[in-house]
């Protein structure tokens, strides 16, 4: 069984120094997905605060900056060539300004 593990450190330079603008980000993914039958499962944690990376740079999914939170995905071989998935995002507001999201996305994805 494959593990991966990873992170991310972005730090905003342009600013004034005395205000913290930092991203982090890490998570973990065990399995993979080559084969019929094979599954993954992937955990990502991350903390976007507002002025941190590039607006381009952030995932619409997760909400953009301004957020921190949890994501989790889950991915099966239906056979070689077909994979079905499910990540769902739960975000909430670094400064409380916004609102808490819990999107879900299903994904079917085919190979050729």
């Amino acid at each position: 069984m494959q593990l991966e593990l990873y992170a991310d450190y972005a730090h905003q330079l342009a600013k004034d120094p005395t205000v913290r603008e930092d991203a982090i980000g890490g998570g973990l993914k065990i399995g993979t997905n080559k084969k019929k039958g094979d599954a993954s499962l992937a955990y990502l944690y991350e903390y976007i605060e507002a002025n941190a990376v590039l607006s381009y740079f952030s995932d619409s999914d997760f909400g953009g900056s301004n957020r921190k939170g949890h994501v989790v995905s889950v991915q099966y071989n239906l056979t070689d060539n077909c994979q079905a998935g499910v990540t769902v995002l739960f975000t909430n507001p670094v400064d409380g300004t916004k609102t808490d999201n819990l999107t879900a996305q299903a994904d079917l994805v085919w190979k050729w």
